[in-house]
């Protein structure tokens, strides 16, 4: 085996191509990327330690030393996972991946640059840092942790006996929770997400009937993009129709499990009870119509570009992704579940869900910029307001193989907010943070991630028909979750 590998290591020395020669525009962006993550590590641990100016400029040393390190290997790998990394969709230097497990921050604190700093720091020093350090961490851990509940119940409805069940379950299972990147549906496409559905497979009575049905769809992946073609408008109607039905079919455990919460939750009578079916019903078919105009309207935009086979014009559509986080906020649904319970338990839910997105961003800011504890409060004042768990949702939905940390991330570095963060941050964060949004593109509404191989849609800031068509006809990406919204 080790020899195989020799082998192989030579046969891609000798031939860059194969292992992907990397480019001077890419090397000389994540040097860029590295110096300013790492500028904003120097100036925290100043904080945390109030190092000396010699100590400053040791650090600085450690820093450079670390980078042209760090950038050798990127350049001339020599193990096999090395080269992995440079052959993945995202580079190592992406959101998100930059300062995971094997991004290139990462790396660079692994291969010895928290040595160096206790070879800088005193006795006093070291205890202040190390204190400051774990701090951070729990912090992080302990938002992590929280958005791996809050999307398990954005999906199953949890009791809050069962969030703490679940909570209970990461130290046993997951001693280090290094991120927060945790799904129903994992892709590892371009980010390593894990299965929150091993979780709690571990605790087979952790969930009831309900939440284990909609669990099963969920894993099962069934919320495929359809394309739909057909000899005549006609037939497509009538494939659109048979489609969505079957569909509908799929989604009824999702109806059945609200109703199951709500009932529990709230000890719901008969009468209430039979009334949120009915609306649950009356929305799930407003939706299906809502889905099947929107199929007929990208019919039209295919027939403008149609093609001609045999001399008969082929009638095609796509249907989108039929989600159901539409489903929650339709006018019709959230009625019902309002005229039932009181406002103030309605709203606890709400704000129990945004709090925990929001601490979720700040602990994917915290890794990028290293923000000290009054900053993030102060940030996180900045975006209480905004409706960051829609617009990533949406962002999603737009496109399901997206990673919901990265259209969360983006959707809200598409925010003019530079003036106000610009009395928070230092100079290296603010650095930070332009490099970081240089990752990702707008273009009007649309927003993309910069890739190995291009750019690749997140979805739209705005919402609207108009936009997702004008996509869909530009021949991107087949995928959608439009008309929920």
């Amino acid at each position: 085996m080790r020899v195989l590998l020799i082998i192989l290591m030579l046969f891609l020395t000798c031939c860059p191509h194969l292992s992907g020669a990397v480019k001077q525009e890419e090397l000389d962006e994540r040097n860029t990327r590295l110096t300013a993550h790492l500028q904003c590590f120097a100036r925290w641990v100043d904080e945390a330690c109030d190092l000396s100016e010699r100590q400053q400029n040791q650090l600085n040393e450690r820093i450079e030393q670390a980078i042209a390190k760090s950038q050798r290997a990127y350049q001339f790998p020599e193990y096999p996972h090395q080269i992995q990394t440079r052959q993945s969709r995202l580079y190592d230097y992406s959101p998100i991946r930059f300062v995971g497990i094997r991004g290139a921050a990462w790396g660079v604190y692994q291969a010895g640059l928290n040595d160096d700093l206790q070879k800088i720091l005193n006795e006093t020093q070291q205890d202040k840092y190390r204190a400051a350090y774990e701090n951070r961490q729990l912090m992080l851990h302990k938002n992590f942790l929280d958005h791996v509940i809050n999307t398990a119940d954005h999906e199953l409805f949890l009791s809050e006996q069962q969030k703490e069940a679940i909570k209970n379950l990461f130290p046993e299972k997951l001693p280090l929770l290094e991120d927060g990147l945790y799904s129903f549906m994992p892709h590892t496409i371009y980010l390593n997400e894990k299965s929150i559905g091993t979780i709690l497979d571990s605790r087979p009575h952790l969930l009831n009937h309900a939440q284990k049905k909609w669990q099963r769809y969920l894993r099962s992946n069934h919320q495929a993009v359809v394309l739909l073609s057909a000899k005549s408008e006609e037939e497509l109607q009538k494939k659109i129709s048979a489609e969505i039905q079957k569909r509908m079919v799929n989604l009824k455990p999702a109806l059945e499990l609200r109703i199951d919460y709500f009932s529990h939750q709230l000890q719901l009578n008969e009468q209430d009870q039979q009334y949120l079916k009915l609306a649950g019903k009356g929305t799930m078919i407003k939706l299906a119509n809502q889905w099947k105009e929107n199929a007929l309207l990208l019919q039209k935009e295919y027939e403008k570009r149609a093609n001609q086979n045999e001399g008969q014009l082929i009638h095609r559509t796509i249907l989108p992704l039929i989600r159901l986080y539409g489903f929650d906020h339709h006018p019709l649904w959230e009625h019902a579940v309002r005229k039932v319970m009181t406002d103030a338990a309605y709203e606890k839910r709400e704000r129990t869900i945004q709090q925990a997105t929001l601490n979720y961003l700040m602990a994917l800011l915290d890794q990028e910029l290293w923000l000290r504890s009054e900053q993030r409060t102060r940030i996180a004042m900045i975006y209480q307001n905004v409706s960051i768990y829609d617009r990533g949702r949406y962002c999603q939905n737009i496109n399901y193989s997206n990673s919901y940390d990265l259209s969360l991330l983006a959707a809200v570095l598409a925010d003019e907010r530079e003036a106000e963060l610009s009395g928070i941050l230092d100079d290296s964060q603010l650095a930070a943070l332009t490099e970081l949004k240089k990752q990702f593109q707008q273009d009007q509404d649309i927003l993309t991630v910069n890739t190995r191989h291009g750019r690749r849609l997140l979805g739209y800031i705005k919402t609207g028909q108009k936009n997702a068509i004008q996509f869909f006809s530009r021949g991107g990406f087949i995928g959608g979750g439009i008309g929920l919204f």
